[in-house]
Order: C-alpha cells, then sequence, then structure tokens
C-alpha cells in the first residue's frame, strides 16, 4: 500500500487511502447529489472531482469507478458527448452501509 496526500483544510497531510475510501468517496458523493437512477452526472467531472482530493491519483480513481460500474452499484450511461454515470437504486442499502463504512455521520 502507498502513501497518498490528502488536503484537510489546506494543510496536506500523508494519509494511506485504500480503495474502499476512494469507493466510499466517490459514492457519497454521488449521494449528497442525489444522482439515482435517472438523474446523471458526466463520468469526468466525477472523476476530476475525486481527483482532487487525492492529489495524482486519477488513475485509481478510474479503476474504482469501474469497478462500481462492473458490480453494478454505479450505472453508466453512454451519450454522444460522453458517459454518465448514477447510483443504482436496486443497491440502496449496500450503498449507503458503505458509504457509513467511512462516514458515520451520514
Amino acid at each position: 500500500m502507498s502513501i497518498y496526500i490528502l488536503p484537510y483544510k489546506g494543510i496536506k497531510s500523508e494519509l494511506m487511502i485504500s480503495d474502499e475510501e476512494i469507493q466510499s468517496h466517490i459514492l457519497h458523493k454521488l449521494f449528497r447529489k442525489k444522482k439515482f437512477g435517472g438523474a446523471h452526472i458526466s463520468y469526468e467531472k466525477i472523476k476530476r472531482w475525486i481527483s482532487g482530493k487525492i492529489q495524482g491519483n486519477g488513475k485509481r480513481v478510474d479503476e474504482n469507478l469501474k469497478s462500481l460500474i462492473k458490480e453494478g452499484i454505479v450505472l453508466s450511461k453512454p451519450t454522444s458527448y460522453g458517459l454518465e454515470i448514477s447510483l443504482n437504486p436496486k443497491f440502496s442499502e449496500e450503498i449507503i452501509s458503505r458509504i457509513r463504512r467511512f462516514y458515520p455521520q451520514n
């Protein structure tokens, strides 16, 4: 496992960030934006937002986002202007439990 830099309130600190934590962060972001079922958001936008939190790790974010799509937790919709994604409402219980693992207050 490698050490990744995560900015916190303007201060950069070295924290260990697992793949589960990255996936939880992705799900939390989509959940807060209420992107379930028919409400989509750009794949590239989510990748850019999360990569900004975990500096220099766009590849890891991309891999974790693709694994969530393969698992069926995140739905993908190809469009003429790029890939759009949303949360699968059938997995809402699992999504909430994954989010609460790293974000217990929500």
